[in-house]
Order: structure tokens, then C-alpha cells, then sequence
């Protein structure tokens, strides 16, 4: 596999990296619209996978060539935010949601929560914002409308269906507006 060159690496952003947060958001806001059931953990296991990749693009290191992480667009010295307050809901998501394993619990005290979902997207949303002003050239132009998190998610109301449409919008359409400045990144 060959290295990635910058406007590799810029497509990467404007394309998957956009995707996955948008993700995220969409299924967090989805989160307030069930209140039990099949469609609730559906919903969970969306935000979850999605969650779990960011912080993985946010916190580690490319171990091969395959890997896209933070680190490949930013100076050096970036560091994303402390996992202090989101460990615990880190630790629930392998074995609740990405592995059959043994260690699965029916005990919803022991579950990823909306609550975790919160702390979770709150701490995802400060590591993009700590991403964003740490990229290099060529991409200090950001990767988001404005250079700054669109349409950040308020984590202190309940996500609805009724603002999720407005909101989404606007992000696909300021997100489109900066895709269209940067269409042919450096190499």
C-alpha cells in the first residue's frame, strides 16, 4: 500500500471524516427519539461505532499504512483531550457492542447509557475542535464550513426529530460550500 500524500489525505478528511461525524451526530440526536427497545440500542450502536472511531482517530497513532489518524494532519504536539470522564463509557462499548464475547452483560446498570452518549459526543466535539486548530499546511483551511465544528450539537437539550432536519441542512450545505474550495487539494 503506498504512503498517502497530502490531497489523499485531504479527500480523506473532506469525505470520511466528515462522514463519521456527521454519523455521530445523527445517531446521537436519534438517541431522543426512543425511549426503549430495538430502535434505542440500534441507535446506541450506531453513536457507539461511530464514538469509537473518532476516538481512535483522535487518540492513537498509525501502527500501518492503512491507519488514518489525527496525527497525519496535524503539527506536532497536538493532543487531544484527556479521557478521564469518558473512560468508563469507552470500556463498556468492545465488550457490549463490538465483540460476542463473554464478558456481555444483561444488566443495564453495566450498559452504555444516553448519559455515556453525552459525556462522549461532548468529549469528541472538544478533541475536533482541538484538531481543527492544530492542522498543518496544507490544511489550515479546516475541514469544516468556517473552520470551526458545524452545527456543534447542544449535549444540555434532548436531541429531537424536529431539529435534526434544519440542522443537518445547514451542515451539508456549509460542508458542501467548503468541499467545493478545496476540490483539488495540493498533493
Amino acid at each position: 500500500m503506498k504512503e498517502m500524500t497530502d490531497g489523499d489525505l485531504a479527500r480523506y478528511l473532506y469525505n470520511h471524516l466528515v462522514y463519521e461525524v456527521d454519523m455521530l451526530r445523527h445517531a446521537y440526536r436519534r438517541l431522543g427519539t426512543f425511549k426503549d427497545g430495538r430502535d434505542l440500542s440500534m441507535a446506541l450502536e450506531c453513536f457507539a461505532l461511530h464514538a469509537r472511531a473518532l476516538e481512535e482517530f483522535l487518540t492513537k497513532k498509525p501502527k500501518t499504512k492503512n491507519d488514518v489518524r489525527a496525527s497525519l494532519f496535524v503539527a506536532p504536539g497536538f493532543r487531544a483531550p484527556r479521557k478521564d470522564g469518558i473512560q468508563r463509557a469507552l470500556d463498556k462499548i468492545d465488550p457490549q457492542m463490538m465483540h460476542t464475547g463473554r464478558q456481555r452483560t444483561i444488566d443495564p446498570i453495566d450498559k452504555l447509557q444516553t448519559n455515556h452518549a453525552t459525556k462522549l459526543l461532548d468529549w469528541i466535539e472538544e478533541g475536533l475542535i482541538k484538531f481543527n486548530e492544530a492542522l498543518r499546511p496544507p490544511f489550515t483551511d479546516g475541514w469544516m464550513p468556517s473552520g470551526q465544528s458545524p452545527e456543534r450539537l447542544p449535549t444540555t437539550e434532548q436531541p429531537s426529530a424536529t431539529n435534526y432536519f434544519t440542522t443537518t441542512m445547514t451542515y451539508v450545505t456549509g460542508a458542501m460550500t467548503n468541499i467545493i474550495k478545496v476540490v483539488k487539494p495540493k498533493s
